[in-house]
C-alpha cells in the first residue's frame, strides 16, 4: 500500500546507513541534504515536521536507527536535528 500525502503517492523513503551518513557529509558540508533526507523520512511516518524535538528525536532512534548506528552516532544524528553548528563528526574508524 502506497502512503499519500495531499492525495500523491510518495515513495518510502529508507534510513540512511552508516556510509551513507559519512558520504552525505563529504559531499554537502552544510548538511542540508541529509537534514532534508531526516525531515522526508520523519513525514513519511507520518510525523510533523513541526513536531516538538523530543517526539523528532524518538522517532529517530527507535523507528530508523533498528540499531544500525552506535550510541555516538545516534547522539550526533540528534545533535543534528538541533541544528547543533558547533558540532564536529569525528571519523568512526
Amino acid at each position: 500500500r502506497s502512503d499519500f500525502v495531499r492525495g500523491k503517492p510518495t515513495r518510502r523513503i529508507e534510513p540512511l546507513s552508516d556510509s551513507e551518513i559519512i558520504q552525505a557529509l563529504t559531499d554537502d558540508p552544510t548538511h542540508k541534504k541529509l537534514k532534508a533526507r531526516m525531515q522526508a523520512a520523519a513525514q513519511n511516518q507520518k510525523l510533523s515536521l513541526w513536531a516538538r524535538r523530543a517526539k523528532l528525536e524518538r522517532a529517530w532512534c527507535s523507528k530508523f536507527m533498528y540499531g544500525q548506528i552506535a550510541t555516538a552516532r545516534i547522539d550526533w544524528i540528534i545533535a543534528l536535528l538541533r541544528h547543533d553548528q558547533s558540532l564536529v563528526l569525528d571519523d568512526p574508524q
